[in-house]
């Protein structure tokens, strides 16, 4: 994670971004529906800084760290359908 990034997620802009993206998702993983530990997962950095509510998907810390390592993996693109996850 590059400064500029980090700097990013630690912003009044991020900190309001995300807490609409949970609420579209009514504060549940969009995998698991679980509502603990709960964390924004980028589906593209096409518009990082200008993210659309499309470009983020809600998941909880144990699914977003294994979307995360599937695309490492290269077994997942990074907009690539995550809630296969959920089988």
């Amino acid at each position: 994670m590059n400064r500029e990034y980090e700097e990013y997620l630690g912003s009044e802009e991020w900190r309001v971004k995300r807490g609409r993206r949970l609420a579209i998702g009514k504060g549940r993983c969009a995998v698991c529906g679980g509502g603990e530990g709960l964390q924004v997962h980028h589906l593209t950095y096409e518009r990082i800084f200008r993210e659309e509510m499309c470009d983020l998907l809600p998941l909880c810390e144990r699914h977003h760290e294994a979307a995360e390592r599937l695309v490492r993996e290269g077994r997942l693109s990074r907009v690539g359908d995550v809630l296969f996850l959920a089988t």
